[in-house]
């Protein structure tokens, strides 16, 4: 790295609810790929012409992003993907006018106006992590994450303080062997599974098609929920995060659940609380988030 440092003025539209932004980021950033110190928000990209750092500043109306790259040519790939990061591209006002009219959702939007659904840089380490946070708490799956970046994570030439490894790619955990993860086998095959379709091309998880709308999202989760040890909340955070879909609903998720009884919303049964959801359409992706931030 070093070939190129820009710094660039990232717009949006107003309103942001900034600080849930970079929190729902700085919670769950791996050690070695990510980190949060709360100010800034700094992450490892694995970009076409090499590794490059971004560090991501929340300021008055825009948010400040530096990219130290390795090859200038990736300049326009990483601000796309660091935008869809941050959703920077979402209307609020259009989104939060469909989900208050739902009168028990309208105090959640009034107490995080600009809430935004966050996406991802990359779409195989999105794959990797929501299959490592399957069933377990968010600080549980960070050290998981952690781990195999330390055990299969390409170092940097050029380490930036916390920052010594770009992610590893699934080719590089399947060298890893059978067991590439601590814990119960079945994650572990799981794990391995998941990575050989991504090798060879079974499933892709295109995240630059995902910011220009011409990823077949129902494919990819299709194709998802056909591998062994994947369910439907794994392909649905996978869909909500890579490959920016609005309206992901997550009913069998613990939090949300409890999100749905906090708000007043009658869990019940999964049928019944994704029935209720269809009101909420086409943006319950933002919906999940209200209801996670109110825990």
């Amino acid at each position: 790295m070093g070939e190129a440092v820009i710094v660039e003025r990232l717009g949006y539209r107003p309103p942001l609810a900034i600080a849930e932004l970079f929190g729902f980021l700085g919670v769950r950033a791996v050690p070695g790929v990510e980190s949060w110190d709360g100010h800034t928000y700094r992450r490892v990209l694995d970009l076409p012409g090499g590794p490059a750092i971004v560090g991501l500043s929340p300021r008055d109306g825009f948010v400040r992003c530096e990219l130290d790259l390795d090859d200038p040519r990736d300049a326009e790939t990483a601000i796309g993907r660091v935008r869809g990061l941050l959703d920077l591209d979402a209307d609020a006002d259009v989104i939060e006018k469909v989900l208050r009219g739902d009168p028990r959702l309208a105090p959640l939007i009034a107490a995080r106006p600009g809430l935004r659904s966050p996406g991802h840089v990359d779409g195989a380490e999105l794959a990797v992590r929501a299959l490592l946070g399957q069933q377990i708490t968010v600080a549980a799956a960070r050290t998981l994450a952690g781990r195999l970046v330390v055990a299969a994570g390409r170092p940097l030439d050029h380490p930036r303080g916390d920052l010594t490894h770009c992610f590893p790619r699934p080719s590089e955990i399947l060298t890893l062997g059978d067991r590439p993860i601590a814990g119960p086998a079945a994650r572990s095959q799981a794990l391995v599974t998941m990575c050989e379709a991504l090798v060879d091309g079974r499933v892709v998880i295109d995240i630059d098609a995902a910011l220009d709308g011409t990823v077949d999202r129902d494919d990819v989760r299709a194709r998802l929920v056909a591998l062994k040890g994947i369910g439907p909340w794994t392909a649905g955070y996978i869909s909500m995060r890579a490959l920016k879909d609005p309206d992901v609903f997550l009913p069998t998720d613990v939090a949300v659940r409890r999100g749905l009884e906090l708000a007043g919303i009658t869990a019940g049964i999964a049928a019944d609380i994704t029935a209720r959801s269809e009101a909420w359409r086409p943006w319950r992706s933002y919906v999940i988030h209200h209801l996670w931030a109110t825990l």
